[in-house]
């Protein structure tokens, strides 16, 4: 069994860096487990050990009208998601908020 997890992260700081790292540091260790990053193209941030796919177009201001931070649209989110899971060979996908630790059974 093979999965693709996936995340959209962001720039942070104080303890919320901390909080990213441990996240990102348990997502490193899962065995068969393919790690993407998804962003806006033209506001990218990569982080080590995680293919960055720079290639969400829509978001929660364009589709909503409202100002705010932007918010990529789930859909979308879940088709590149889908997508690039099948282009490596995954069995399934997951989306995790960038803050939250995953660990093997």
């Amino acid at each position: 069994m093979r999965v693709l997890l996936g995340a959209q992260l962001y720039p942070v700081s104080g303890e919320a860096a901390g909080r990213f790292a441990r996240a990102v540091d348990s997502w490193r260790a899962l065995p068969d487990t393919a790690l993407v990053n998804v962003q806006f193209p033209d506001d990218v941030t990569e982080v080590d050990g995680l293919e960055t796919l720079p290639v969400l177009s829509g978001d929660s201001v364009n589709v909503t009208g409202r100002r705010g931070g932007r918010k990529p649209i789930t859909l979308e989110v879940f088709s590149v998601l889908a997508s690039a899971a099948g282009q490596r060979g995954c069995d399934y996908v997951a989306f995790v908020n960038s803050d939250i630790q995953v660990m093997p059974s």
